[in-house]
Formats: C-alpha cells, sequence, structure tokens
C-alpha cells in the first residue's frame, strides 16, 4: 500500500518538476535589449572595435544601459570613452515595460493566465566616429502566457517599468471554484456514511 501511494505521489509531482519558472518581467525586458544590441551590432563591427555608447532615457529606464552594455561587449568592444572610439552607438530607450491580458483558463476548474506582452521602444544607431549620426526607430515585443498566481513574484516592485497593473480575477471563477469544491466534500462525507450504514 504505502509503495503505491509512494509511486502514486512521485507520479504527480513529475509534471510540477517539470515545469520550468517563468522568466520575470525584468528579465523579458532585458531580452529584448540583448535582440536589439544584436541586430545593431553583429556583422557590423569586428570583436576588436572599439564602440562608444550614448545612452539616453528617462531616469526610471536609466536601468536598461547595463544589460545594453553587457550584450555589445559580446559583439565589440565597449570603450568608455568618445574620443578613443571607432564607433558611436546612438540608443534611446521612449519606453518599455509590461502589460497584461485578460485572465482565462485552459480548461474548467483550471488554473488561470495571463497573456503577458513585453515592449521596448527607442531610436538607435550605429556610426563611425566623426561621422554623421543617423538613427532609426525600434520597437521590439514578445508575448507569452504566465499563472496568474505567479504574477506578483514576476513582477519588479522596484522598477514601475517591470510591475504593471495586475487584472482582476474573473468573478465568476471566483465564486464557482469554492462552491464546486464544498459540493464535491459534502458529497464524499454523504456517500462514505451512506455506504458504511448499508
Amino acid at each position: 500500500m504505502r509503495k503505491t501511494i509512494g509511486i502514486l505521489l512521485f507520479t504527480l509531482m513529475i509534471p510540477l518538476a517539470a515545469r520550468g519558472q517563468a522568466v520575470t518581467n525584468v528579465e523579458k525586458v532585458y531580452s529584448l535589449i540583448d535582440n536589439s544590441a544584436a541586430q545593431l551590432l553583429k556583422d557590423k563591427v569586428q570583436r576588436e572595435s572599439r564602440v562608444y555608447i550614448d545612452y539616453n532615457s528617462s531616469p526610471a529606464l536609466a536601468i536598461l544601459k547595463n544589460p545594453l552594455i553587457e550584450k555589445a561587449g559580446a559583439y565589440c568592444t565597449v570603450n568608455q570613452q568618445k574620443e578613443n572610439a571607432g564607433y558611436i552607438l546612438n540608443y534611446t530607450v521612449e519606453d518599455a515595460g509590461v502589460k497584461y491580458g485578460e485572465v482565462f483558463t485552459k480548461s474548467f476548474l483550471g488554473t488561470n493566465y495571463v497573456e503577458r506582452e513585453v515592449y521596448l521602444k527607442g531610436f538607435a544607431g550605429l556610426n563611425k566616429a566623426g561621422g554623421e549620426a543617423s538613427t532609426a526607430h525600434f520597437e521590439y515585443t514578445s508575448k507569452d502566457t504566465v499563472e496568474y498566481g505567479k504574477l506578483k513574484e514576476l513582477a519588479g516592485a522596484s522598477l514601475p517599468f517591470a510591475n504593471p497593473e495586475i487584472p482582476a480575477e474573473p468573478f465568476f471563477s471566483s465564486i464557482l471554484e469554492p462552491v464546486i469544491a464544498i459540493g464535491a466534500a459534502i458529497t464524499t462525507i454523504y456517500l462514505l456514511f451512506t455506504v458504511r450504514s448499508k
């Protein structure tokens, strides 16, 4: 009997272990910064090229400069001073953030989910030092589905752009699920005592 229960518990825990931890909102924005840096620098500069990053944004988005420098370092040598640089990367973040869609379930009485949209908008351009500065508008988005119950864990509490308003849980599911659970428990107890008495 104990062996059967152990096997049953092990079988039930496999899907939970297999389900990976969701990527946080901040990490998703950083991945969009990575994508933009790769598109701007990959195959356009040599690894030994010295690039100065001229980063502009509002103070709330200033933290995004660090992942930009880190990703740019994979394609070139990031130069701290403009004078010795061979290229200048002009990079301006206009807006970055996260939006949540409506709450939905994939099955009856299943887990609630939300579609998450992460976006990054701005202007960027790679120019030779001493040459004319040119920039072009960029816009990156990424969509995925996350569990409603994990939205607070995924938010970046200290970063407003990564901490959007959480949508309200649907009224019907918040009332219906407890009613069905209580009804099932009452039915189980009733059947247990009815069968035993006979």
